[in-house]
């Protein structure tokens, strides 16, 4: 089993912060809404994937978000408001435990948080999404994970 969630969430928030519309005394305001609403969303999907496989042993794996915006961000200077915000859902999914094994595709894509490289290698024609190189890195990083042991995990984790 195998999923990827909340990049879209943030890119949302992002968008927001950059129009100066993200709210609070420091227009951050819907960045700190939308890691609360993913970490929320990233419990409540694990717990019914797991309900769903109702104690089966199970291979679980996800990967963790990479960002495609390091050169923008980082030429606006809008880099270390925003980088905070994925390393803290990174930390989220991550932290996901109950068997549940994560791809490291931010640092297959961006190298490290203190100094994250831009990753246009991996990036299709808009700029967001992987393209057929980058899908390669991420089946990689998810095969570096391995395929066993299948994992029977109570319906009630995490």
């Amino acid at each position: 089993m195998t999923w990827d969630i909340g990049g879209n969430d943030l890119l949302r928030a992002r968008d927001r912060y950059i129009a100066g519309t993200c709210g609070g005394l420091d227009n951050q305001q819907c960045l700190r809404d939308a890691i609360t609403t993913f970490s929320g969303n990233w419990t409540a999907i694990v717990r019914e994937i797991f309900a769903l496989r109702g104690g089966r042993p199970t291979v679980y794996r996800t990967m963790d978000l990479y960002y495609p915006f390091v050169a923008q961000d980082a030429a606006s200077g809008r880099l270390k408001v925003l980088l905070p915000y994925l390393q803290e859902a990174n930390a989220i999914i991550n932290s996901t435990g109950c068997g549940v094994k994560t791809a490291q595709v931010y640092q297959a894509f961006n190298v490290d948080y203190e100094n994250p490289r831009h990753p246009s290698l991996y990036l299709s024609f808009d700029g967001y999404h992987p393209n057929s190189a980058g899908h390669a890195v991420i089946a990689g990083q998810l095969r570096t994970l391995g395929y066993e042991p299948a994992v029977a995990v109570p319906v009630v984790c995490p």
